[in-house]
């Protein structure tokens, strides 16, 4: 009988003169379960690369993406990470987003269903599976299973034509979409006038479309801004944000303490938010709603139509989020 001898090496395990190496092809016998070398073969130990290491831990789908909200989707080949928003382990939720006069929605599949007005075909999405869509004004887009981007709807400036490659977040404004790639680098493409579509240079981790511009959050944890300026919603505060959402002709922030700041056009107090601590915000066109750390929904700005007077009873749903 023959007894395997084990190596401290990434080279495994040793059957006489056969050397079984990890992370490679298993036809020739060799063991490809162990992504980063370090013994254990189980499905989640993939993303340390450290082979003294054997906490089992940070890449709980195997996608190579390690990011805070990209843990529970079970798809190794899913880099987008927009299934689990915050990390609680349920992933059976259903994504809502609304544009003008329509609105779009995932359901606990990945398909997307769109309703409202039909002009433009913005109610028409294609038949393929998605992992996070957004909904402008008159297009829609979506991030499928392989991490492109598929648009519909409205494409009079080439809103609905987005490049190749792979992406984790999309956005989706008026003439315009924007959205950050596998290598947090943001591409535009759309109506470019007011350079709205002309997006900077650096790592992103979050970003979110206006009417006439654009606000994203870099890797140090800043806002940038690009795009129309009219009212100053291209000129954010400085300080450190987790998350900006854009809205008409302005944007609002959420600080690392839970305090929001607004900038940008504030004729109806959609500028002016409330001192609550919150842990979302959803910019409109006149008026902002948030989450606030009670899971109470919050709005100002103008109030027409009762826009900014939720429930009293409302509260957001676990899991849920604010587009």
């Amino acid at each position: 009988m023959l007894f395997p001898i084990v190596s401290m090496g990434c080279g495994g395990v040793m059957f006489t003169d056969v050397k079984l190496y990890c992370n490679e092809d298993v036809e020739q016998h060799l063991i490809a379960e162990d992504q980063d070398c370090d013994g254990l073969l189980t499905a989640d130990d993939c993303d340390d690369y450290d082979s003294d290491s054997t906490s089992l831990a940070l890449d709980k789908d195997c996608d190579w993406v390690i990011t805070a909200d990209d843990c529970d989707d079970n798809n190794k080949q899913v880099a987008a990470s927009s299934i689990d928003f915050n990390c609680d382990g349920f992933y059976d939720i259903e994504v809502v987003q609304a544009g003008d006069l329509y609105t779009c929605a995932l359901d606990k599949k990945g398909e997307s269903q769109c309703w409202g007005r039909t002009k433009e075909d913005k109610t028409a999405p294609p038949t393929d599976n998605f992992v996070t869509i957004a909904a402008g004004a008159a297009h829609s887009c979506g991030i499928d299973p392989s991490g492109e981007i598929q648009c519909w709807g409205r494409n009079y400036y080439g809103e609905s034509s987005p490049p190749k490659g792979q992406f984790k977040h999309v956005s989706v404004g008026g003439y315009h979409s924007c959205a950050i790639d596998k290598n947090a680098n943001v591409q535009c493409w759309g109506y470019d006038y007011y350079d709205q579509s002309t997006p900077p240079s650096g790592s992103f981790v979050q970003i979110s479309i206006g009417e006439d511009h654009s606000c994203a959050i870099n890797t140090d944890s800043a806002i940038v801004c690009w795009g129309r300026n009219y009212y100053g919603e291209s000129i954010p505060p400085s300080g450190e944000f987790v998350q900006v959402s854009s809205g008409g002709h302005h944007s609002c922030g959420i600080k690392k303490d839970g305090s929001v700041q607004c900038w940008g056009n504030n004729k109806s107090g959609q500028s002016t938010p409330l001192d609550n601590v919150f842990v979302q915000v959803s910019a409109g066109k006149h008026h902002t709603c948030g989450i606030d750390q009670s899971s109470t929904v919050r709005c100002w700005g103008d109030e027409k139509y009762g826009k900014s007077s939720p429930p009293v009873s409302f509260r957001a749903w676990r899991g849920g989020k604010l587009p």
